[in-house]
């Protein structure tokens, strides 16, 4: 007898566009993430003509879901070691057609995004398309599986609320990812370090954009109720390169870090 399929819930994104980083002189360190980020969402806003829609500049249209500017980790295998392997945008569901066309024409028209600036003065190239296997937009989806229920932090998530050490941050977890456009997950893990092979523990401090409030960062294991079609973003600085998730198959699963000792616990 054929089991019934499992019915999956449409996560707040619609697609994962991403960019190979070609050949850098060296692996550019997790650490790094938010630096990426940041300077993917300088290239691509450089490139939109004004006015620039709400939902990708990421100020105003209250209610809806930004675009996220990502740099994708290497994690979640045996020899993972954190470092970036390309870039991405994600686009919301919710982003109307003739924004999502003045965004792609920005993007892919000529000249086509090639070329992005980084700090030093130095330029990052890079290739539109997924050569390697931790790139591929199906990999932090799920979507060629129908979905995940159980998914993992890859970079720490940064609370929406202000919260005590060891208090109530499993229901800070869980009230991000509703707030980001989820179902509330069943069940929360929390972490002061990273639960998977090659999760970043935290962006470089001078990296987090002057401003932006500093509130903790954690990283998180959660089982939803029913399989999510990611990818699955959460947290105040969700947009910019914090708060992504990974799917945990059953054989990554295997690789999840469950000794939380591995930096000592006065480290913040």
């Amino acid at each position: 007898m054929t089991a019934m399929a499992v019915p999956s819930t449409q996560g707040p994104f619609d697609e994962l566009l991403v960019w190979t980083i070609e050949r850098p002189a060296a692996r550019i360190g997790g650490d790094l993430v938010v630096a990426l980020a940041s300077s993917l969402r300088r290239a691509v806003l450089s490139r939109v003509p004004d006015p620039i829609p709400a939902q990708v500049s990421g100020h105003g249209a209250p209610g809806r879901q930004h675009v996220s500017f990502l740099a994708l980790p290497d994690v979640a295998h045996d020899y993972a070691d954190g470092h970036v392997l390309g870039l991405a945008l994600a686009i919301p569901r919710d982003l109307p057609e003739p924004d999502v066309n003045v965004l792609l024409k920005a993007l892919f028209l000529e000249p086509p995004l090639t070329r992005i600036g980084i700090s030093g003065g130095r330029v990052l190239a890079v290739r539109y398309g997924a050569d390697k296997a931790g790139l591929r937009p199906a990999r932090w989806s799920a979507s060629s599986r129908n979905g995940r229920r159980e998914w993992v932090t890859t970079t720490p998530m940064m609370l929406d609320g202000h919260t005590r050490r060891g208090r109530d941050e499993a229901d800070e977890v869980a009230r991000a990812l509703v707030i980001a456009g989820y179902p509330r997950p069943v069940d929360v893990e929390v972490s002061g370090t990273a639960m998977v092979t090659g999760g970043i523990w935290r962006p470089r401090p001078s990296t987090v954009p002057p401003g932006r409030p500093r509130r903790r960062l954690v990283h998180a294991r959660v089982r939803f109720g029913d399989p999510v079609i990611g990818p699955v973003l959460a947290g105040s600085m969700r947009y910019l390169g914090l708060g992504l998730f990974s799917p945990l198959t059953s054989a990554r699963a295997a690789r999840v870090v469950r000794d939380s000792a591995q930096v000592p616990a006065g480290v913040k």
